[in-house]
């Protein structure tokens, strides 16, 4: 009888903790989700900042400074997507609050070419490097890797989602044509 007990106990626990890790894949896989969706919101911030001159600095150029900026410029995202850049020229919070377990940043470099360029350039003559005129690129990181998230995505002005197991890390170089990350999220 005390057999019987023990082992529908340790079934019990066993069947508890696959419960336990299924619930976090599950909620992995719904951050991971939300993420591409701001991605695209991200890209999507990028065309109308672009097209209808959002700074008034009238020049028709990306926002390639950071993330928040595409919220103080006309709302164009969310404020939890702003609120989540870790790395804000002008921070919304003080410090970064993840958005569906994930941090955004802008990268710094395009080395599609194979040859790194900045993303940030002053391309209005005023002296800020936050501008550039026919690119950008976004990474979303987790915040805690393993626990809010494992895949690392990016988003550049081809309006595609990549995404990669980098460790939990941000990529902050768009890479080679001829190298992209291993997976597409589109």
């Amino acid at each position: 009888m005390i057999a019987a007990i023990l082992a529908v106990g340790v079934l019990g626990i066993a069947l508890f903790a696959w419960w336990l890790q299924h619930q976090a894949r599950e909620r992995m896989a719904r951050n991971e989700r939300a993420v591409s969706a701001s991605l695209k919101t991200l890209a999507t911030a990028e065309a109308d900042f672009r097209c209808n001159d959002r700074d008034g600095n009238r020049v028709t150029d990306h926002w390639t400074g950071d993330v928040a900026g595409l919220y103080l410029y006309g709302r164009l995202i969310e404020r939890s997507i702003a609120e989540a850049d870790a790395r804000p020229l002008k921070p919304l919070v003080p410090s970064p609050v993840p958005k569906a377990g994930y941090y955004f940043v802008a990268m710094d470099f395009d080395d599609s070419s194979g040859k790194p360029v900045p993303y940030r350039e002053d391309t209005d003559g005023a002296g800020s490097k936050v501008h550039n005129n026919s690119a950008f690129g976004f990474c979303a990181y987790p915040a805690e890797y393993g626990v809010t998230g494992n895949m690392t995505f990016i988003v550049n002005e081809g309006n595609t989602i990549f995404k990669t197991d980098s460790g939990g890390k941000p990529i902050l170089t768009w890479p080679k044509d001829s190298d992209p990350p291993p997976g597409k999220f589109d």
